[in-house]
């Protein structure tokens, strides 16, 4: 069957179908390799992964090998990654958290 979103591909991948999780691991690479810019510019002490994804672990392995492959050593000394503890509802928490902002910024 079609995998029609992100949901069904995070779906099969917990199931072990292994064309998703080679698929996830894969995004997972990118997504490490596009974090390694960020982390190599800013030198975060701690990089979190949250949403769905984040429950899916061959993408997280991924995001954490491919960082630590691409980054430079020094900045990875002391970084931290880790999974959200908000978990798959980190991006609504979030969105919600700067609407408030946003709101009490223009009462004040």
């Amino acid at each position: 069957a079609p995998v029609r979103d992100l949901p069904d591909a995070v779906r099969l991948a917990h199931d072990g179908d292994a064309r998703a999780t080679t698929q996830l691991r894969q995004a997972g690479r990118t997504v490490g390799d596009t974090l390694a810019a960020v982390v190599n510019f800013f030198n975060p002490e701690v990089v979190v992964i949250g949403g769905m994804l984040s429950t899916v672990e061959p993408f997280v392995a991924a995001i954490r090998s491919q960082l630590y492959e691409s980054c430079h050593p020094l900045a990875t000394t002391t970084l931290r990654i880790q999974q959200s503890e908000a978990g798959v509802d980190a991006g609504v928490l979030g969105i919600g958290q700067l609407c408030l902002r946003r709101a009490l910024a223009q009462l004040y």
